[in-house]
């Protein structure tokens, strides 16, 4: 013979339906939270999901400021021009280290003839040295903070920065490259021409 029932039993029956049917309710507000664009409803709190949603949105967020750097190279006039200042930075640096070296060289030359001669000429030619040294690594430190500024992917340059940029780095390394003797001869030799008057015969 089937177990009757008792009160008890169908009150608890009762309890469990009305918990079934409020979670079927909560459930089907918060999706239309969720569809709504609003965040942290009550399915995610009940879940445990709130700390890996915002961690999600923190991964979208890098994501999407990672991205604009990227997005500003689909441009080819901004790749090419971003490209060649890469290229160009490239030269420069290794222009400079070599500039660098070789300045460090006569530098400490400088030092020994002053040590060994303590003469005015000595020491001047200690001093120009010195101050020669000092520019050449003044370059190398601009260098860095440029190749600093065009590697943050936060905040990408602009296309007039990076031109900008670009004639800064050609003008360093033209300035730490030595001169050929050719150049030096026809700065020697060049004159600027005079304006010759017509003169009417």
């Amino acid at each position: 013979m089937p177990r009757l029932r008792g009160g008890m039993d169908k009150e608890f029956d009762r309890i469990n339906m009305r918990a079934r049917l409020k979670k079927i309710d909560d459930d089907h507000y918060d999706l239309n939270s969720e569809r709504s664009g609003h965040e942290n409803t009550g399915r995610i709190k009940r879940f445990g999901l709130e700390n890996k949603t915002r961690e999600e949105k923190q991964h979208k967020e890098e994501k999407r400021k990672l991205s604009e750097l990227a997005l500003l190279m689909q441009n080819p006039e901004y790749r090419e021009a971003w490209t060649h200042a890469i290229s160009t930075l490239n030269e420069a640096d290794q222009a400079v280290y070599d500039a660098l070296n070789l300045a460090n060289e006569h530098l400490s030359k400088a030092q020994k003839e002053h040590d060994a001669l303590q003469s005015e000429a000595s020491k001047k030619k200690l001093e120009e040295a010195q101050a020669h040294y000092d520019h050449i690594q003044a370059h190398e430190q601009r260098l860095g903070d440029i190749r600093e500024a065009f590697e943050d992917q936060n905040n990408p340059l602009s296309l007039d920065e990076i031109k900008a940029f670009t004639a800064e780095i050609q003008a360093i390394h033209a300035d730490v490259s030595p001169k050929t003797e050719s150049k030096q001869e026809l700065e020697v030799t060049h004159v600027n021409p005079s304006a010759v008057p017509d003169l009417k015969l």
